[in-house]
């Protein structure tokens, strides 16, 4: 048997992941929702429908993804009548979201039709298991080292701001100063005082 190099593995798992989201996208053309549920409003419905009511910020969390990002996307899916979002009742700060009926017949039909499973009944059950076991080693070792860079990215963060106080101690304290002095220069109705 000839032996694989590395590079090899990684340009073909590269490239099965370039052809399943071109066949996904063939099927998703064709479907009455078109929504990958890998990807956006489809993500946001799949994690619905396994919890049809979630906080917004275990949602962001789950989805790996900012606040500002997923509200837009939130946004949409409540247009389109799928989700609801309301204040909580144990902190009104926070904003849960709930799965609508539109959006839970949305969620089953994304599930029915975008099933590609059958991608991998070229391979045996055992072939399978062994595919997921490697698959799943792979996984955990980037999941180590994304956590790793984000970590190293969030301190680089942290000491560029530190280096900033450091060398401009009082700048944040001074604007503050100037925008209250500046504050008070103005009256009531907005115009400058004499």
């Amino acid at each position: 048997m000839d032996v694989v190099e590395k590079k090899d593995v990684v340009e073909k798992l590269s490239r099965i992941e370039v052809l399943m989201r071109r066949y996904a996208a063939f099927r998703f053309k064709n479907s009455a929702i078109h929504v990958d549920p890998h990807k956006g409003q489809g993500r946001v419905l799949s994690i619905l429908k396994m919890q049809p009511e979630i906080a917004q910020k275990q949602l962001g969390y789950l989805l790996g993804m900012r606040n500002q990002s997923l509200g837009e996307l939130l946004t949409k899916l409540e247009k389109n009548g799928y989700i609801e979002r309301y204040p909580s009742n144990e902190d009104r700060r926070a904003m849960m979201v709930k799965l609508t009926p539109a959006g839970t017949e949305a969620a089953d039909e994304i599930t029915e039709t975008h099933d590609d499973s059958e991608i991998v009944d070229c391979l045996s059950e055992k072939e399978q298991d062994q595919l997921c076991e490697y698959l799943d080693r792979m996984i955990s070792v980037l999941e180590e080292r994304v956590a790793l860079i984000e970590s190293n990215e969030h301190n680089f963060d942290s000491s560029r701001e530190r280096g900033f106080n450091d060398l401009f101690p009082d700048f944040f304290d001074q604007a503050h100063a100037r925008f209250h002095e500046r504050d008070r220069s103005f009256g009531k109705e907005g115009r400058r005082r004499k």
